[in-house]
């Protein structure tokens, strides 16, 4: 059973449908796959990225710490008895220095090594009493009777020291430190008089604000174990890469800070060694002559007050509590940082921001000498360093463009199956149509041949008529023989487009040769023949195939022979004319032309169907069609024209 156009164009479109509902969801696939790709990728990148730029970072705390660590551990070691201007000792136990004046025999007086001034990067030295006094080794007020033994002070110094030991006054009080310092039960015995004889003195050191961040964070770190365990997770779980990335980074970073506090407590030993030589842990040996006292030390630790940095550490002396306090020149400080790192780090992308007791800390970014934390604009650094960059674009992939050339194939090959089952479904169309109209053009031929053959061959015509009968023939064995032309040269133009052998001929004597036949046939079709050429065109020459001219002007003339009636002109025109190069001659008739919708089929070969054929003149809707084919073959042209007197109209144009 023969199926309808449109039911195979629905069985194509179910099936493209398919097809591309199946590439539609291999697409979605690869794109989310290559998305996820991308994203790992770029997460990666970025994470490696923070983790070049975070190495400079922590290489360049170490430098800070490390210079840091011989002002910190030296304070933090110094005798309590350096904070007075004068104390006494065991002469025979201590080294003493040119300062140094020898009272009541074996004790000896000592001037603070303060007191010529604090050591580089410190403002001031100080205590604070219970009751609110200040005593300062630089500032001396009980050197009364030494004082004709001291090198004079110059009186701006003098100045300078007292105004800052004014300054102080304003800036901090015994209740303020009381209450950023640890209370001194939670430090460590600094000084305490043993069996022997011999006191112990402790050099602890804490930056209690990095402490607690620390712990913090291996709580949180803890918590988040135990509640995967407890869900039966796994860890990392709903992470993305650049998250677990960070984490590791913090991680990494929390590493270094611990690393670097263990070697800072190491170095800061050696330090203290060097400053205050090998009784740094064992010192003030006691004899009879020096009354031992017991002092208790606290941790020194780093506090800000109000702006200023300060190195602070309880002592108790007497069940009485006092602060000893190191005034640090932040500013100078900052300089000496920035100096130190200005090949790890461009410092004037850094700024250095204190870090309170709540306030929240970068693991990464801290000091482990001071509570301090760097701030900066990693993309600035990272653009800084050649690190910055969108990491989406940098190598990219070509699954995208494999797609797209997927896409495009897939189209372009559905494209195609659609041109071609167009084509095939118009060939079978056009076979169906060729095979219906060429039946009936020639069963009306057959069947006239066999009815007069059989009248002429039984005597049943009369001999007055037998002429007209054998007439009849002749005319329907010239449209059989017209019919079996037309198809066989369109088979040749079908399977052998090729341009055919060309002679150069005058337009005059080409016409001569065949305007008899055009004639003829006109006739035949009861209408008249008007023949239009100008001497210049007759006399043109053209250099074409006159065989092919002469088939294509008789089956236009056929045409507007059949097709043209009823015509208000009663006659067929054929008008020669030289435009442009070209040789132009139109066919025109006088009849009701070419309906609009039907102007774009006259061209197709086998249009007409077996409804058509039988309603219409005779023919199989082959001539025009045959007309086009060979008017191309010449290289020429063939197109349908508004007659301007009615009727329908066809140009041939051939090159000149």
């Amino acid at each position: 059973m023969r199926r309808k156009p449109w039911q195979i164009w629905l069985v194509f479109c179910v099936c493209l449908a398919v097809v591309t509902a199946v590439m539609v969801w291999l697409s979605v696939g690869m794109v989310r796959l290559e998305s996820l790709r991308e994203n790992d990728r770029s997460e990666t990148e970025v994470a490696r990225r923070e983790a070049v730029l975070q190495e400079r970072i922590s290489a360049a705390l170490y430098r800070m710490d490390l210079l840091l660590i011989p002002l910190v551990s030296e304070e933090s070691a110094r005798p309590h008895q350096h904070y007075q201007a004068v104390y006494f000792s065991d002469g025979a136990g201590k080294q003493v220095n040119q300062q140094t004046q020898q009272v009541a025999g074996a004790s000896v007086a000592e001037v603070s090594p303060l007191y010529e001034g604090p050591p580089e990067l410190v403002k001031l030295h100080f205590q604070v009493f219970p009751d609110g006094h200040f005593v300062c080794p630089q500032v001396p007020d009980e050197l009364v009777g030494f004082t004709e033994r001291l090198q004079p002070l110059k009186a701006d110094e003098v100045q300078e020291r007292e105004q800052s030991l004014v300054t102080m006054k304003l800036l901090s009080n015994y209740q303020q430190l009381s209450a950023v310092c640890q209370p001194i039960e939670s430090g460590s015995v600094g000084l305490e008089i043993l069996n022997n004889g011999f006191a112990v003195q402790s050099n602890s050191y804490q930056v209690p604000q990095i402490d607690r961040a620390v712990d913090r964070y291996n709580s949180d770190q803890q918590l988040a174990a135990e509640n995967v365990i407890t869900k039966g997770g796994k860890r990392g779980r709903g992470r993305n890469k650049l998250e677990a990335q960070q984490e590791a980074n913090t991680s990494r970073a929390v590493s270094d800070l611990n690393n670097r506090k263990v070697l800072n407590e190491n170095i800061a030993k050696r330090q203290q060694s060097l400053a205050y030589g090998s009784n740094a842990n064992a010192v003030l040996p006691t004899t009879k002559a020096v009354k031992a006292i017991e002092v208790i030390y606290g941790v020194m630790q780093p506090v800000w007050v109000q702006g200023e940095l300060l190195l602070v550490r309880p002592l108790k002396e007497f069940g009485k509590t006092r602060y000893q306090c190191c005034w640090l020149d932040w500013e100078r400080i900052q300089g000496a940082l920035r100096a130190e790192v200005k090949e790890l780090l461009p410092m004037e992308e850094v700024q250095f921001n204190p870090v309170q007791d709540e306030q929240p800390v970068s693991l990464g970014m801290a000091l482990t000498t001071l509570p301090v934390q760097l701030s900066m604009d990693r993309g600035k650094l990272r653009a800084r360093f050649s690190l910055e960059g969108d990491p989406a674009l940098e190598g990219g992939s070509s699954a995208r463009t494999i797609l797209s050339l997927a896409w495009i194939g897939f189209l372009m090959s559905a494209g195609v199956a659609a041109v071609l089952l167009r084509q095939v479904m118009s060939l079978s169309e056009r076979r169906a149509n060729f095979v219906s109209a060429v039946t009936h053009e020639l069963r009306t031929p057959l069947t006239t041949f066999r009815m007069y053959s059989e009248m002429l061959a039984g005597g049943m015509v009369p001999p007055d008529k037998q002429k007209q009968y054998v007439g009849t023939l002749q005319r329907q064995a010239n449209r059989l023989s017209h019919l079996v032309e037309n198809v066989l040269q369109f088979a040749r133009l079908e399977n052998s487009p090729e341009q055919g052998s060309e002679q150069a001929v005058q337009v005059g004597p080409m016409l001569d040769r065949f305007v008899d036949r055009l004639e003829s046939r006109v006739s035949e079709g009861g209408l008249d023949f008007a023949l239009q050429l100008p001497e210049v065109v007759s006399q043109l020459e053209v250099r074409t195939q006159p065989a092919m001219i002469e088939q294509v002007l008789f089956n236009l003339v056929d045409n507007a022979c059949k097709y043209g009636k009823p015509s208000t002109t009663g006659k067929v025109e054929l008008r020669l004319s030289h435009e442009g190069g070209r040789l132009r001659m139109q066919v025109s008739d006088g009849g009701p032309g070419v309906d609009v919708g039907e102007r774009r089929r006259v061209f197709e070969p086998f249009h007409k169907t077996d409804l058509e054929a039988a309603n219409s003149e005779p023919g199989v809707g082959l001539g025009l069609a045959l007309c086009k084919r060979m008017a191309v073959s010449m290289g020429g042209k063939l197109a349908y024209r508004e007659s301007e007197s009615g009727g329908a109209t066809f140009e041939l144009s051939v090159p000149c």
